[in-house]
């Protein structure tokens, strides 16, 4: 296994020096408080890997001055200094081990890419914990071939160790390639004995499992069935630039697609995406032909089910999955068969999950060839070439369609055309004056035939052509202008949206700019994914008089109309109209009198009566009489200015207040509240857009009901009150515990216990609650004793049930407590109860 060391390892005698306090935890204790030097000895090492696999890891390890400083997942930062003869050593940006700053000219990895013969691991002391073995430098014994005090490095090319440069270190710090940890050596310089223990670099992987995600819907049981495609090379050959040709040999597979995996590791809190786990793919023979590219946590814009600005759905990740480079179809073409994740935990232990990976090779044994494609770009800029050709206004090139590609240009490319690459590696082109130019696109198709203009045998060309011609990209180099036109506004109406007139100076300048001798012969092009965009352009030399602008989508705000005029074939002007969409706004006008100082309005009280008395109410208001300007904008509607008016009533609960219809605001007592209120949008929709545009809202608030429906509950005789306790005479005794009490509606009138018959139809309001219930209203009348006592046919005057009067020898008085309480459906407060009590001697029930 090859190994990379951590950025900085330290050599020289081992001390931890004053901890940095960042977290705490009980397990942390003696770790935090360590001081002593840690001499090369098996229990300094052993004790820090306890206190490790207490719960800690490593986050970070950077250098320092004489040492470097290790940090663990709880923040706690531990500095580790060097004796005398410490040295840093360190990858250079050439790929080299630095020592001290200084290049040894040993490579730090092979220029093979893959893991070599197994070689020697240098010296080892004391069985200490188990661990990965590798190739990491390491400082020679004396014993064997490994000469003592000096580095070693491995050579991938030659799979030997190679003798490097004389060292005195005794401690360095390696990272595991491929595991989640870094291994910390101490080499006693006297017995020559070396010591090792482990540090784990990421939490605790303690399960992998593959899981499927369909329409944000997450089941167990493996993963969804991924396909993936590769072709077949037909013959041995090279391809690419000049500087960059690759071979391909006859039966290469080529990988053409990549698909994604989900799976559930736990535990679920630490995000795996950047720690050191390498997640990789086996069958049951510890074989698999894909690779596991990429590790990204899941994310969806709503929280998966097990039944449905994205966000992490915790403990699920996309594994993105591809075919091994360098697969040949005579020794490993990819099985279909089932596979399971694995991966190494930080001492190379094992974890993998069931064989429930699923995976379909397809092989790809057609491809569709790239289409000649023509584009325009701008003189003296530097234009990236696949942006070019996804722009080309023929037919854009789709280069997914391809396995590999590259550009060159055409032998008879004019003089001051550059190819270039940029920073990321893309080419890119660009011209010192207008001009066309031809650039030809070589590539593979997904079927493994070149299309480069080269010669290759063994492959037949005669289903694809006939030949191996690249595709070619014309790009037409143009000296382009840019001219800004005076600002238009644009009032939006609904009958009026493509009829919409270009400005006569406007108009006169694009064709001052264009001159009047190229007129006929310029091409014009209007932004088709603008939201107001030019129109009504003709032909010949009257071809842009009549020029329009039509609003083509929901829009209120400004924005640039762009129209590129191709002049001839090396000018183009773009010109540019700012345009400002607004609406003819709707003005709501309060009318006078209907709104208060502090801006509510009062409902009307509508009184459905028989003769002069009350049989039903409602609580309403017209739209009409609160805006003097209603019909106008209702009219607005009507004409096409406007799309509609909606409405936005309050809720109480789940259920509105009330509603509007017919222009009228209607309450539903079932649902009012105090203080009611609803909001009024008239709204526009450019073009018949999915979502229609609130060009103006009005909020009306209302006088509180308790305000409107002012009423009074309490005693009949206010100099008399309310009598509370009441005792009774007779074993027949009738109490009236109600013809005290009275509640009276906003004009005074009586509606309880009894209702005011010259106000409330009698006839129809059968009885006082029903009058109640007209305003919201409703009173509830409880006796304590219902076994002994109850109301007469009046309802008003308490009695005695049979039962009640068939006690006898009583030893105590027979008391009932009764209790009036007023209550309103649509106020948080109501009337105070009045509670009332009755006796009945016990003299009154002697034998």
């Amino acid at each position: 296994m090859k190994k990379n060391f951590v950025r900085v390892m330290l050599f020289g005698a081992l001390t931890l020096a004053t901890v940095t306090y960042v977290g705490c935890k009980d397990y942390d204790d003696d770790i935090d408080n360590l001081q002593t030097q840690i001499d090369a000895n098996a229990a300094g090492l052993a004790e820090l890997q306890a206190k490790v696999n207490a719960g800690n890891w490593v986050t970070d390890i950077k250098s320092i001055t004489g040492g470097f400083e290790i940090t663990f997942n709880n923040g706690n930062k531990y500095s580790i200094v060097n004796g005398k003869d410490g040295s840093v050593v360190e990858i250079g940006e050439n790929g080299n081990w630095f020592i001290d700053g200084v290049d040894t000219g040993k490579p730090a990895r092979g220029e093979k890419g893959e893991t070599g013969a197994t070689g020697p691991v240098g010296p080892v002391g004391p069985e200490g914990p188990a661990g990965p073995a590798g190739k990491s430098p390491f400082i020679g014994d004396g014993t064997g071939e490994f000469e003592k005090d000096y580095w070693y490095f491995y050579d991938d090319a030659t799979d030997k160790w190679v003798k490097g440069d004389y060292s005195s270190a005794t401690v360095y710090a390696v990272q595991n390639e491929g595991l989640p940890s870094f291994t910390l050596h101490v080499k006693d310089k006297t017995t020559g004995t070396e010591l090792t223990t482990i540090l784990p670099t990421a939490a605790l992987i303690s399960s992998l499992e593959g899981v499927t995600i369909e329409n944000g819907k997450i089941t167990a049981g493996g993963t969804k069935e991924l396909k993936l495609s590769y072709a077949q090379c037909k013959a041995d050959f090279t391809f690419g630039m000049e500087d960059e040709k690759k071979e391909f040999k006859k039966n290469d597979l080529l990988i053409t697609n990549s698909g994604v995996l989900n799976a559930l590791i736990n535990p679920v809190g630490p995000d795996f995406t950047d720690s050191k786990y390498q997640i990789y793919l086996m069958n049951s023979q510890n074989e698999a032909n894909f690779v596991i590219s990429k590790i990204e946590q899941n994310k969806t814009a709503k929280p998966l089910t097990r039944a449905t600005e994205a966000k992490v759905n915790r403990g699920v990740y996309d594994l993105t999955v591809t075919l091994k480079d360098g697969l040949n179809l005579e020794t490993a073409l990819p099985a279909d068969e089932a596979y399971a994740f694995c991966t190494k935990d930080a001492w190379n232990n094992e974890i993998i999950s069931a064989y429930d990976v699923k995976i379909k090779p397809e092989a790809v044994t057609s491809a569709t060839k790239l289409v000649d494609a023509a584009v325009s770009a701008k003189v003296g800029e530097v234009q990236v070439l696949d942006d070019l050709a996804a722009a080309a206004t023929t037919t854009p090139m789709d280069l997914s369609t391809v396995y590999a590609y590259y550009y060159k240009l055409a032998a008879d490319a004019p003089e001051g055309v550059t190819l270039g690459t940029n920073e990321a590696g893309k080419q890119t082109i660009t011209s010192t004056k207008g001009q066309e130019a031809k650039v030809e696109v070589c590539y593979i198709t997904t079927n493994g035939i070149p299309f480069d203009g080269e010669t290759h045998e063994g492959i037949d060309y005669s289903s694809v052509g006939g030949s191996s011609a690249p595709a070619k990209l014309t790009v037409t180099f143009k000296q382009i202008e840019t001219k800004s036109l005076a600002a238009q506004t644009v009032v939006w109406n609904k009958s009026e949206k493509s009829d919409i007139a270009v400005s006569a100076a406007n108009i006169k300048a694009i064709k001052d700019a264009i001159t009047t001798a190229k007129l006929a012969s310029s091409t014009a092009t209007a932004n088709d994914g603008d939201k107001v965009k030019f129109s009504g352009i003709a032909s010949g030399d009257t071809k842009y008089d009549n020029l329009k602008l039509t609003v083509t989508a929901a829009y209120k705000g400004t924005m640039e109309a762009v129209l590129t005029v191709d002049v001839d074939a090396t000018k183009q002007i773009v010109f540019k109209l700012p345009v400002t969409v607004d609406y003819k706004t709707p003005v709501f006008t309060k009318t006078s009198g209907m709104w208060t100082e502090d801006g509510k309005v009062s409902l009307l009280i509508n009184e459905t009566k028989n003769a002069d008395k009350i049989q039903s109410i409602s609580l309403e208001r017209e739209m009409g009489s609160i805006f003097t300007t209603w019909n106008a904008i209702t009219g607005g509607v009507t004409s096409g200015i406007y799309n509609s008016i909606t409405y936005d009533v309050d809720k109480n609960g789940d259920d509105h207040v009330g509603s509007v219809a017919n222009d009228k605001f209607t309450v539903d007592m079932a649902h009012a509240k105090d203080n009611m209120a609803f909001s009024v949008d008239v709204n526009c929709q450019p073009n018949d857009a999915t979502e229609p545009a609130s060009i103006a809202n009005q909020k009306i608030q209302f006088i509180s009901l308790s305000e409107l429906l002012k009423s009074e509950f309490g005693a009949t005789d206010a100099k008399k009150g309310i009598t509370t306790a009441y005792t009774a005479e007779t074993i027949d005794s009738e109490i009236d515990v109600l013809g005290d009490i009275v509640w009276k509606d906003r004009k005074g009138k009586a509606m309880w216990p009894t209702a005011d018959n010259n106000t409330y139809d009698t006839g129809t309001l059968t009885t006082a609650d029903a009058v109640l219930a007209l305003y919201g209203y409703s009173i509830k009348v409880e006796r304590s004793d219902k076994t002994n006592f109850k109301f007469d046919s009046t309802g008003q005057k308490l009695i005695l049930t049979d039962a009640g009067k068939a006690l006898k020898g009583l030893v105590k008085d027979l008391v009932v407590t009764v209790t009036i309480t007023p209550s309103i459906s649509w106020s948080a407060t109501s009337p105070a109860p009045v509670v009332k009590t009755v006796t009945f001697p016990t003299a009154l029930f002697a034998d």
